[in-house]
């Protein structure tokens, strides 16, 4: 169709493309001048950033996800272990150095402690909200006010608002 325009009117290819484009309705911009071009530029870098941006949030999250996971899944081992040899000692085993018990009741604290911070944030960063795990995610010095909420309120938000009971 191209050829036939050139031939026809005796023309190059660019007023061709512009007579059939007038023909068919269509506009066409001219994205040689600077200012459509930047603006072209401008939205298709902001677009690429915020492109970016979603990839490392999502990565990001992913990392403490996992962490979490991990770190939850060794202290239940622990916690398991602990309480057996608890179990052990408060049935006539001797002791393996003076004062396990306590130290073996502290570390049984601390794994509770832990878990009750952990299990949480887990199902924050399962079933919360996309715009609740990026404010974890990305707002370390709120971390501890959001896992408070969880773990009193026990529930969490989706992103189209409904409430996720998550602890009883």
């Amino acid at each position: 169709m191209f050829s036939l325009v050139c031939a026809v009117s005796r023309c190059d290819f660019p007023e061709a493309l512009r007579f059939l484009a007038e023909l068919a309705g269509v506009c066409l911009e001219d994205y040689r001048k600077p200012d459509l071009h930047n603006k072209s530029y401008a939205r298709k870098r902001y677009r690429d950033r915020l492109e970016e941006g979603a990839r490392k949030l999502s990565a990001l999250e992913h990392s403490v996800l996992l962490g979490t996971r991990d770190l939850i899944h060794e202290t239940e081992r622990s916690r398991q272990r602990v309480s057996e040899r608890l179990a052990a000692v408060l049935r006539g085993e001797v002791e393996q150095f003076p004062g396990e018990q306590e130290r073996l009741w502290q570390s049984l604290q601390a794994a509770e402690f832990l878990l009750r911070t952990e299990i949480p944030v887990y199902a924050l960063l399962t079933f919360g909200a996309p715009e609740e795990r990026a404010r974890f995610v990305l707002h370390p010095e709120m971390r501890d006010q959001i896992i408070s909420d969880v773990r009193w309120n026990g529930f969490i938000r989706t992103a189209a608002g409904k409430k996720v009971q998550v602890l009883s």
